[in-house]
């Protein structure tokens, strides 16, 4: 039978994965109707001005919940539900602040005084606070919502640890209270951590928390550093490998790991350890030289979060400036745009400080950032630049091909935010038009058929470490096209989105400008189209036929004949090993060729041979009529 088509599904998955019969990969026959990857202007290729609704990144909003160790709790939070509803479409992240001070030994007294005589454990017998951070959690994911979540014995979050009487001569009475058993805190980690556990989709981070007001890790009997490493040490142990931790100050990771704080500027966390999964909130952010106590060399301890928050998540409060220790102002645009790049920034309490937030708001951004200079407020920019921000910078894709082609895409992809993606998500393709609709996992691609993608994690797209620090990421992928797709035009797509099973997909937004990037039923970012034609027919025969062997066991050799290929100069022979087919030979001027002597008796080889008509090779037919031999 002749060959009615220029290149079968077979032939275009060898040749482009580069098994080929020819040495050189550009002495492979060219499609008809393919010109190679060309640019494509579908989309804008400029940053948008606009908020773009990602997870795990941004200004927060925060929630205050007191759990009792009693069944009330789920009754209890019914309307911090719905708040959370209410807030979904505008603010992704929320910061949830969990009270746990019922469960402590304590004697609180003024507002609904209660005294206990023992700590107790969180036990569903008689609480149920597991089913109540469940089903908060629950509806986060529901919404689409991510958290960053913290524990403290704290009661409603007001910070005080011992009574007193106000300036206007009123009582106020102490609110944190630790229990007095290690062992009970170690039950409660270990209590939500598993319902934690349960939401790595959810969670952005776990503040350490648990001591001191706020859970902010000092004024508090266990602020030495072997409490300090037991409990830092416990969240390790009981929340998932692929979660972070973050703790208050860089002196909390040193009292857990042991490094020289004098020496933390030398040290570099390895991927894998628990040390690589500790990050770091700042509620003094920007308070004064020192960010109110929480770096005691800030140019060294920087120098350290710079490396440490490239993969773990970095946020907190901005705070009003404290001139108690003297030196410049740091809390405005100016500085901030300079070290947030630094730490990574990706989170920050929207509320606080107001009166610094609120400065922000009114204030039009001119500083180094040309793009958003004398167009937006601080506080937008701000918005904008926290966490990771993917803005495509520009797209190259076959425009043209028959079904029968494999499809190239490669995209360059900016990271222009403060910070990274350090969860898992991973990266798709997808492709549809004419009723037709496919996902290609590009983690997941099959190589028999020539299919390969590179750079595609999203959590490698780096930021930079300044506003001209700026890296290129560039995206590739080949696809193998279902024969059967319908011909005509098709619109290419990127997905990035969360895949394990039973939770939520939190699919991330390119940043581009203009209306037409994201579309929300694909959850996936609109790059580009191209056009799939009808293969051309060809009648002329271009592959040998009529292919005979005869062996020689006395030489181990075997001896191939064919048909002469009208028109054709040269022919070729390989070989099919270890998953690529390898040329024995290609300057074959007759038609036939003997292997070299002495081959393995009992060696099977699967072999093609191809010809060259008119300076083409045809390798889709020779691949397709290949054949098996034994050496005898």
């Amino acid at each position: 039978m002749k060959n009615t088509n220029t290149r079968s599904g077979l032939a275009k998955r060898l040749a482009a994965s580069g098994l080929s019969l020819c040495l050189a990969v550009s002495a492979l026959p060219t499609a008809v109707y393919a010109g190679g990857m060309k640019a494509v202007n579908e989309i804008s290729y400029k940053e948008t001005l606009e908020d773009t609704h990602n997870p795990y990144r941004g200004f927060y909003q925060a929630f205050e919940i007191s759990y009792k160790r009693d069944k009330t709790n789920c009754k209890a939070q019914k309307s911090t539900l719905e708040d959370i509803d209410e807030l979904a479409s505008k603010y992704q992240l929320v910061h949830l602040l969990i009270d746990l001070s019922d469960f402590s030994k304590q004697n609180r007294k003024g507002e609904n005084p209660v005294s206990h005589s023992d700590d107790a454990n969180i036990d569903p017998a008689n609480d149920d606070v597991e089913k109540a951070l469940g089903e908060l959690l629950e509806r986060l994911r529901n919404n689409g919502q991510s958290a960053v979540i913290r524990f403290a014995y704290d009661y409603k979050y007001n910070g005080i640890t011992s009574d007193g009487v106000d300036k206007k001569g009123k009582p106020y009475y102490r609110t944190v209270w630790e229990p007095t058993d290690d062992s009970i805190i170690e039950q409660h980690q270990e209590k939500v951590g598993a319902v934690i556990s349960k939401y790595t989709d959810v969670i952005a981070a776990v503040e350490c928390g648990i001591i001191g007001p706020w859970g902010e890790m000092h004024t508090s009997d266990r602020t030495d550093a072997k409490s300090e490493k037991k409990i830092i040490g416990k969240w390790l142990d009981v929340l998932p490998k692929d979660m972070t931790v973050n703790v208050r100050k860089p002196s909390d990771f040193c009292a857990w790991s042991g490094v020289d704080l004098e020496n933390i500027d030398k040290y570099t966390a390895k991927v894998g350890t628990d040390a690589y999964r500790i990050g770091m909130y700042n509620d003094g952010y920007l308070g004064s030289v020192t960010d109110l106590g929480t770096y005691e060399d800030r140019d060294k301890e920087i120098k350290w979060l710079t490396t440490q928050t490239d993969h773990t998540l970095f946020g907190g409060e901005l705070v009003l400036w404290d001139d108690e220790e003297g030196g410049t102002p740091l809390n405005n645009i100016a500085f901030f745009e300079k070290e947030g790049f630094k730490t990574h920034t990706s989170y920050l309490n929207k509320d606080w400080h107001d009166g610094v937030m609120d400065g922000f708001r009114s204030t039009t951004y001119n500083g180094g950032d040309s793009l958003y200079k004398g167009k937006t407020s601080e506080f937008d920019y701000l918005r904008n630049r926290m966490g990771y921000r993917f803005v495509v910078r520009d797209v190259r894709m076959t425009t043209e091909l028959s079904a029968d082609e494999n499809f190239e895409l490669e995209t360059n992809i900016e990271n222009v935010g403060f910070g990274n993606l350090f969860k898992n998500e991973q990266t798709s393709v997808i492709i549809k038009g004419n009723g037709f609709e496919k996902e290609f996992s590009l983690w997941d691609l099959d190589a028999d058929k020539g299919e390969k993608a590179s750079n595609y994690a999203a959590q490698n797209w780096k930021s930079g470490t300044s506003l001209t620090d700026r890296k290129s990421n560039i995206m590739s992928a080949e696809l193998d096209l279902p024969d059967e797709m319908p011909e005509g035009n098709y619109k290419v797509y990127i997905k990035i989105a969360n895949r394990k099973d039973g939770e939520g997909e939190y699919p991330i937004r390119f940043s581009n400008a203009g209306s037409n990037v994201y579309d929300t039923a694909l959850k996936a970012n609109f790059v580009g189209s191209f056009k799939v034609n009808a293969p051309i027919e060809d009648d002329t025969l271009t592959y040998p036929t009529n292919i005979k062997t005869t062996y020689s066991e006395q030489y181990h050799q075997v001896r191939f004949t064919w048909d002469k290929v009208e028109g054709a100069d040269r022919y070729g022979i390989a070989v099919y090993l270890a998953g690529k087919w390898r040329v024995q030979a290609q300057n074959i001027t007759a038609n036939s060729y003997t292997t070299p002597k002495n081959l393995t008796p009992g060696n099977s080889y699967r072999v093609a041979i191809a010809a060259r008509v008119n300076g083409k090779w045809d390798t889709a037919n020779a691949i397709k009529h290949s054949g098996t031999v034994t050496i005898k």
